[in-house]
């Protein structure tokens, strides 16, 4: 089976990112889109060239219809679950699922179930990722050059300005923890090289959060997540050896962007081949990563077993940050 059509779901600035960057890969080939607004989907036709029989208003009508093997999904989050089993019913053979996944590890584990029944592969767009800077950062950490790692400190932040912005709802999956903070639980899970044990983490009013995570072997992560400030992102690993920076770590796509790395207080910058931002299209290689592992020529590097597991620390975070006290997984 060739891997190469796909399918939009929900039309809006995500689905935007995402396209716009297909476009560099003459092999992945969007066709088809919907949406329930006819406004967003008339505007996203108009500016992928997506003919009018490729646009639909009804996602299960266009899943029916294209059968797209490859599918984005770039909705709010709590219709991820949804549209997700409706993939797995009409044949979808990949999902690229818009962060968070869900609004809970419970439906987490039920989409971990129902895909694996269908063999539909499904990866959360933490396309940061695959961004080669935060891959090298990962290299880093696995090849031991900063030594036993000790510490992590995360941060996130964006303004988010408009009232009706769906992060500021939580009824929909939005809200600063689920949203900003499951980004910082990801990167530090996927840097500390262990299971976290416990949690701790409050709210500083309604647009900012900030917590910290005790792992298995001992490394302790903090995060600081924000809808006011400028947009920032930030991921510190201090080991016993040495301490590297990387920063941002989130759309790095057209700002140049390397590792800071500090040894016994001098300063170095990893400089490595990896020099390749602007334009490391990071979109682009969720995407391939997904049409590569369907085709057995990668492992998704991002799998729905993480997925549980950093949903399982985000609804964590959530129950502290209600209770005031430390949960233990």
């Amino acid at each position: 089976m060739e891997f190469s059509r796909i399918g939009v779901i929900g039309c809006g600035e995500t689905a935007v990112c995402f396209a716009d960057q297909w476009r560099h890969d003459p092999t992945l080939v969007l066709s088809a889109a919907a949406d329930a607004s006819q406004g967003a989907l008339r505007r996203f036709a108009e500016r992928f060239d997506l003919s009018r029989k490729g646009t639909y208003t009804d996602v299960e009508q266009m899943l029916r219809t294209e059968r797209p093997p490859l599918v984005a999904l770039c909705t709010w989050p709590n219709s991820h679950a949804t549209y997700i089993r409706l993939c797995a019913v009409h044949g979808v053979r990949g999902v690229l699922c818009r962060s968070p996944l869900t609004t809970s590890a419970a439906e987490a584990d039920r989409i971990r179930k129902f895909s694996s029944g269908a063999q539909m592969l499904v990866q959360e767009g933490f396309v940061w990722r695959h961004h080669p800077r935060f891959q090298r950062l990962r290299e880093l950490v696995r090849t031991g050059v900063l030594g036993d790692v000790r510490a992590l400190k995360v941060s996130v932040s964006y303004a988010v300005r408009d009232a009706r912005d769906w992060r500021l709802r939580e009824q929909v999956g939005g809200g600063v923890i689920s949203d900003a903070g499951s980004s910082a639980v990801s990167a530090a899970c996927a840097l500390a090289g262990s299971t976290v044990r416990r949690v701790f983490c409050m709210l500083d009013g309604s647009c900012g959060a900030y917590g910290t995570l005790g792992f298995r072997e001992g490394v302790v992560a903090q995060f600081e997540v924000s809808y006011v400030n400028n947009p920032l992102s930030a991921i510190e690993v201090i080991g016993t050896d040495a301490r590297a920076l990387l920063s941002p770590f989130i759309d790095q796509d057209d700002q140049p962007t390397t590792i800071d790395v500090e040894r016994r207080g001098a300063h170095v910058s990893d400089s490595s081949e990896m020099d390749v931002a602007p334009g490391a299209l990071q979109c682009l290689a969720a995407m391939r990563n997904l049409r590569d592992a369907l085709s057995g020529r990668a492992r998704l590097l991002f799998d729905l077993a993480d997925s549980c597991r950093n949903a399982r620390v985000v609804d964590a975070c959530l129950k502290s940050a209600r209770t005031g006290v430390v949960v233990c997984l």
